[in-house]
């Protein structure tokens, strides 16, 4: 078997911990392919990412922050997904021609399903960057999807004619019931602000006893959010299933196998 290249971009890039799980489900199927993590900073080295692709020095790119927006206007193809959220993580080349794609929303979806959700009625999304926009899309078929940021109105007037969800906003309280939460700002992360504000955000007190909670970051593994979850006695969990699942995802669009519990053992050890 001819071995392959893989990476992760992004700026910064040293902490994804892509690499750690892609080599353990190389290892594990025994595969001679690498994947590393390459920091790049503008848009020539953007741009050189691309060629490598087209040229084949590389056979697959997850992209990060910043560069999720930047890629769609460099590739061959956007497929519908990406296209939808406004942002692609995944790269990958066909026949000469580069192609992008999101495993944001799949995965936010069936982590969110794993949780024990059973239907898809109302939901709350908290943020309006990447993250947001991926579990928008991913619950693009619900009756309604209140979100809950600083400026709601950007992020709802883009992403209306993409869902058939009504899309409201929410800038204080988010009341009501629903059936998911998905916290999607950088609150509560190791180095970010304490959590807090976001988690007085929703009124806990006033949710199902179904509702099931994501919040998309996994550093640290539990949060003010998380706790308010698990003191008011709902399903939740951390960023680490979604980023092994779009990790999988991923490793399946290029390789055709899906080894997500090595992956997730990978980086939950």
């Amino acid at each position: 078997m001819k071995s392959l290249r893989f990476a992760v971009i992004g700026d910064p890039v040293a902490h994804s911990m892509s690499p750690l799980m892609h080599n353990a489900a190389y290892r594990s199927l025994g595969m001679p392919h690498s994947y590393e993590a390459i920091r790049v900073t503008h848009d020539t080295e953007l741009r050189s990412i691309i060629d490598q692709l087209r040229n084949g020095t590389l056979a697959g790119v997850n992209v990060t922050i910043p560069h999720k927006r930047a890629v769609l206007s460099l590739v061959d193809e956007v497929d519908e997904i990406a296209s939808a959220v406004g942002a692609a993580n995944t790269l990958h080349c066909r026949s000469g021609r580069v192609c992008a794609t999101n495993t944001d929303a799949p995965a936010i979806l069936a982590e969110l399903t794993s949780l024990g959700l059973k239907e898809l009625n109302r939901a709350l999304v908290i943020g309006s960057g990447g993250a947001a926009r991926a579990a928008i899309v991913a619950m693009r078929a619900s009756r309604e999807i209140v979100v809950h940021a600083r400026a709601p109105e950007a992020i709802i007037a883009e992403l209306s004619p993409k869902t058939t969800a009504r899309l409201t906003a929410a800038t204080r309280v988010a009341t009501g019931t629903f059936d998911c939460i998905v916290q999607a700002t950088s609150a509560g992360m190791t180095g970010a602000d304490s959590g807090e504000p976001i988690t007085a955000a929703v009124n806990w007190s006033g949710l199902s006893d179904a509702t099931v909670v994501l919040e998309t970051i996994y550093s640290p593994t539990e949060t003010p959010f998380l706790q308010a979850a698990r003191e008011r006695g709902l399903m939740h969990c951390n960023g680490l299933g979604m980023l092994a699942r779009q990790g999988a995802l991923a490793f399946e669009i290029w390789l055709g196998v899906a080894p997500l519990e090595v992956m997730r053992a990978a980086i939950t050890r």
